[in-house]
């Protein structure tokens, strides 16, 4: 069996991301820890939302991440097994996987997909923003490769 670690991406330290998205949350109220509670016994959301207007690290946070981009797992077929497949004489199977899996610390979601360019502004003013955009598409499939 081969495993082969195609397009790892790390794009490094820094970059900064406004998240937006979690921005409409806590204003919300919908946060999934919106209810946690402090010590000091008001609700995490209300004190992220009430930070927020004061402390830019809040909403504008460090977007570095790693992502595992592709994988593949390939099997070669013995030849007696190829063979079978209409006297093939060699075969390799496949598994695949695209945008399987991101670590980050960054809140929004996917830190490449951030969503604000175009409308009327400025491309300068509009980037490094992300608000409830859709991540890259998780995508699996398998390939049967036949030589004969």
């Amino acid at each position: 069996m081969r495993l082969i670690l195609g397009r790892f991406r790390e794009p490094g330290q820094g970059g900064r991301l406004w998240a937006g998205t979690w921005n409409i949350y806590d204003n919300a109220a919908n946060a999934f820890d919106h209810d946690v509670l402090l010590p000091d016994g008001s609700k995490l959301g209300e004190a992220r939302a009430a930070a927020a207007n004061r402390v830019t690290t809040v909403r504008n946070q460090d977007a570095t991440y790693t992502k595992l981009r592709e994988l593949t797992l390939s099997y070669i077929l013995p030849p007696t097994y190829a063979r079978l497949l209409g006297g093939a004489h060699a075969a390799r199977l496949s598994l695949s996987g695209r945008n399987l899996y991101w670590w980050t610390k960054y809140r929004g979601g996917d830190p490449e997909a951030e969503n604000f360019f175009g409308g009327f502004a400025l491309p300068q003013v509009q980037r490094n923003r992300e608000l409830a955009a859709y991540p890259a598409s998780r995508q699996y499939w398998v390939t049967l490769h036949v030589e004969f």
